[in-house]
């Protein structure tokens, strides 16, 4: 088992860029551009940014880059990294280093990666790969998928838009014969997705409308999940 980042690890990172600022303030759209991942061939001086434009939100999963993650290579095995953090943006993991700079990897190159219990997959959605949390797996496997809107500020007064935004939504997915199909959260569309021969879509509509449950409460939507597992 190998517990540190070696050289062939590091080879396998795609990009190096800024880390997220702390204070926005003081640059305020550095998250906006790494977050984009457009960084090839541009002038990364202070000409380039507005400064007097906040970004509201991030594009980020985590709020800080303090949580270890252990990542499973197709090629090199397992490895621990600290310092990580997940760009919902580009689908991508990252790690700080020297305080001020970010690794991103490879995302083809990931098979899995844990951070703090939650597993985060690479998987293929529509022809392109993302990273999914999984959400739960017990005879059935959901995985969720975060994905970020993103609104620029405008000077337009009819706008009245005075900060870049990001906005984190998500969308849950299940996993049937390696194929990801998207969950719609109403109970008949949801009834019919997962009806089977041990569970009609009538039986499942009812469990859902006799319990009161709001699919989109995660934690009732477990327990439909438990339902349908049992």
């Amino acid at each position: 088992m190998k517990y540190k980042l070696s050289i062939s690890l590091i080879l396998l990172l795609s990009l190096t860029v800024f880390a997220q600022e702390d204070e926005q303030d003081s640059n305020p759209l550095q998250t906006t551009r790494q977050s984009f991942g457009d960084y090839r061939g541009l002038n990364m001086t202070v000409g380039f940014v507005n400064p007097k434009t906040r970004t509201e939100g991030s594009a980020y999963y985590y709020d800080d880059w303090n949580s270890e993650a252990i990542i499973y290579l197709k090629e090199q095995g397992r490895y621990k990294v600290e310092n990580v953090n997940i760009n919902l943006f580009d689908n991508t993991l990252e790690t700080l280093y020297n305080d001020n700079n970010v690794f991103t990897f490879d995302t083809n190159s990931l098979l899995q990666i844990v951070i703090e219990g939650k597993i985060f997959r690479p998987l293929l959605e529509d022809g392109e790969l993302k990273l999914f949390e999984l959400f739960y797996n017990n005879g059935i496997t959901v995985y969720k998928h975060y994905y970020i809107s993103y609104t620029k500020s405008s000077p337009n007064p009819m706008i009245n838009r005075r900060t870049n935004k990001y906005i984190r939504n998500e969308r849950f997915y299940v996993e049937k014969d390696g194929i990801m199909i998207r969950i719609k959260l109403s109970n008949r569309s949801f009834s019919k997705l997962f009806e089977s021969e041990t569970h009609t879509a009538e039986v499942i509509l009812d469990f859902i409308e006799e319990n009161n449950i709001s699919l989109k409460d995660e934690n009732q939507l477990k327990m439909v999940l438990e339902f349908l597992a049992g």
